[in-house]
């Protein structure tokens, strides 16, 4: 039995050996491999890389400053140490270390309606990309944005872009050259604002950056689009001619005068114009001395015409083709102008009034394909429609089925330049002429398009004809119903909680009230109807009143800013101000008075949201 004993044990102890022989090898092997690849590598410059064994696999972790570094680390490895297994680079482990501070540059230039975006930015901050995007689009004078941002592993992330948004559309929402740009910690702005207030308030978005210099060259002006413009409307009827607006001086309407009464010397001229010395010169003025002549000349019985800042209309019926020509030629210099004047000619054309009731024309738009069928009083029309279609839209074939109607309407000559225009604004359409009703319905490829095919028709119908514009934008939300009387209540007692609160003399949302604002746009949603709001901004009446004032102003537009960006629409929030009275309050309370409340905006007497 010992003998027995003895021989187990024997053999347990070798065993023991051989095990501890074994991992100690790997042990050391493993070691080796490790000292060998470390050494490798700090030898590179890699530094930042540590290798760990399996065995014989090794195992990477850490970071390099460049994306095209992580080849090279596998290319020294596999070449100082080949008895390793490594695995492929893309998943080798190796992470990408950001070092460089984003870039951003935001700018407009004089005169355009489109802004540009230019930088380098986080692989992470995709969202904080189409954010600034979708805000600077948002803005009124905005006709597109250029986001030519990229983004790439070395720059660091940036948690400041709703701070930035919300400067490039402070300033970017005045008119002319505008620019913010943040590079290297240096945050440079330009642009012109009308007075000293607003730049306060961009220099107080500008410190919430945090940038190490601000270059600060914006300026304070008003500039002419901020002055009142000549406005002028002249009339002619069977007791004479009226003229009434304004102008910058009454010596400035002398010529006028004078070539009405030559041009209609039995008329009466009625002068109502007033004088203003703050009124700026309007772009048509120095020329009406030549245009209403022919005005007058062109169109006969009553007759109108309306001169503003970026809108010239006239209505009346002219004798015939030439004599509305005439017009035309006179005021279409206006439509090419900088800035561009919108013609809204509703000029009838004496010969083809009686016989417009008499046409039936019907224009489906789909696929590329445009249909036409109906009764006009020249058929070939229709040929003429197609050549100009085809020069403008080389991909859209047309289909005539027009047929002869009875009539006279020198104004049919006008479709082939209106479907050429309106074609290239829509994706889907039916244009429907019938009982003097030219309907017009389908889908639009960007929102100002709506209007635009609306004053080419209007341009080429004669005035006897009423355009219905249907149109709709393909991204235009369908409108949502009013919310009834009782579920009014319910919003308005659900939004109560939902004060969001301020820190002393701050404008800055905090994280924790960030919570409240996406429950009040959870609360809106859930109504599934329309919903306008007032976001009211609070402050305490300590101190300047204005200054106070434009506290509360700034607190209910950073809430708004971010009820937009959980999704409500802009132009259903509507700002306003408040200044509590807290001289009876305990100091321990003042706090309540720092806050923005959100509120439905009262009913009209129909019961409908205004």
């Amino acid at each position: 039995m010992r003998f027995l004993v003895i021989v187990v044990l024997f053999f347990l102890a070798v065993a023991g050996a051989a095990l501890l022989a074994k991992v100690g090898l790997r042990g050391n092997v493993e070691e080796e491999l490790r000292s060998q690849a470390v050494a490798a590598l700090a030898e590179a410059g890699y530094t930042g890389v540590e290798v760990e064994f399996d065995h014989l696999n090794g195992k990477l972790t850490g970071y390099v400053d460049h994306p095209g570094e992580v080849a090279k680390v596998f290319a020294v490895l596999g070449e100082k140490v080949p008895t390793a297994y490594w695995p492929e680079p893309a998943t080798g482990g190796i992470e990408i270390r950001p070092t460089l501070a984003p870039k951003l540059r935001v700018v407009r230039e004089e005169g355009g309606s489109k802004a540009r975006i230019e930088g380098v930015l986080s692989d992470e901050d995709e969202a904080a990309r189409a954010l600034l995007g979708s805000r600077i689009h948002s803005l009124a004078g905005i006709a597109g944005v250029d986001n030519a941002v990229t983004l790439d592993p070395m720059y660091l992330p940036f948690p400041k872009m709703a701070e930035f948004a919300s400067l490039v559309t402070a300033l970017f929402g005045h008119p002319g050259a505008a620019e913010v740009a943040l590079s290297e910690g240096v945050l440079t702005l330009s642009g012109t604002l009308p007075n000293d207030g607003l730049k306060a308030g961009i220099a107080d978005l500008a410190a919430q950056l945090g940038a190490s210099r601000i270059e600060d060259r914006v300026q304070v002006k008003m500039p002419d689009t901020f002055l009142r413009v000549s406005e002028l409307r002249v009339t002619r009827n069977r007791f004479g001619i009226t003229l009434s607006g304004v102008y910058p001086a009454a010596g400035d309407r002398t010529d006028l005068l004078a070539a009405l009464r030559e041009a209609a010397p039995g008329a009466a001229v009625v002068d109502r114009i007033t004088g203003d010395p703050n009124c700026a010169a309007a772009a048509w003025q120095g020329r009406l001395p030549t245009i209403l002549p022919v005005l007058l000349a062109s169109l006969g019985g009553e007759m109108t015409a309306e001169f503003n800042v970026n809108q010239i209309r006239v209505s009346g019926t002219a004798g015939d083709a030439a004599s509305r020509q005439a017009v035309v030629d006179q005021l279409e210099p206006f439509r090419a102008a900088r800035p561009p004047f919108e013609l809204l000619l509703e000029i009838a054309d004496a010969t083809a009034a009686s016989a417009t009731g008499a046409l039936e024309l019907s224009a489906v738009y789909e696929g590329g394909l445009l249909i036409l069928t109906g009764r006009v009083p020249d058929p070939a029309v229709g040929g003429e429609i197609q050549k100009a279609v085809v020069a403008r839209l080389p991909d859209v074939s047309v289909k005539n089925s027009l047929e002869s109607g009875a009539g006279e309407a020198g104004w049919v000559s006008r479709l082939p330049e209106f479907f050429a225009e309106a074609l290239a604004r829509v994706t889907q359409a039916t244009f429907t002429l019938r009982d003097g009703v030219l309907d017009l319905e389908g889908r639009t490829i960007a929102l100002p398009d709506r209007q635009i095919v609306q004053n080419i028709a209007v341009n080429t119908v004669p005035a006897t004809v009423r355009v219905q514009n249907r149109l709709l934008h393909a991204d235009q939300p369908f409108p949502k119903p009013s919310l009834l009387p009782e579920d009014r209540t319910r919003l308005a007692e659900a939004l109560k909680p939902f004060a969001v609160y301020f820190d002393k003399a701050s404008d800055i949302v905090k994280e924790e009230e960030r919570t409240k604002i996406a429950s009040i746009v959870e609360a809106i949603k859930a109504a599934g109807a329309g919903a306008d709001l007032v976001v009211t901004g609070f402050s305490d009446n300590v101190g300047n009143s204005a200054s106070n004032e434009e506290l509360s102003l700034r607190r209910a537009g950073n809430v708004r800013a971010e009820l937009v960006r959980l999704g409500l629409a802009e132009d259903s929030l509507s700002l306003g101000a408040v200044e509590e009275d807290v001289s009876r309050r305990p100091r321990s309370e003042a706090w309540k008075s720092r806050r923005v409340e959100v509120s439905l905006k009262p009913a009209n007497p129909t019961g409908s949201n205004p």
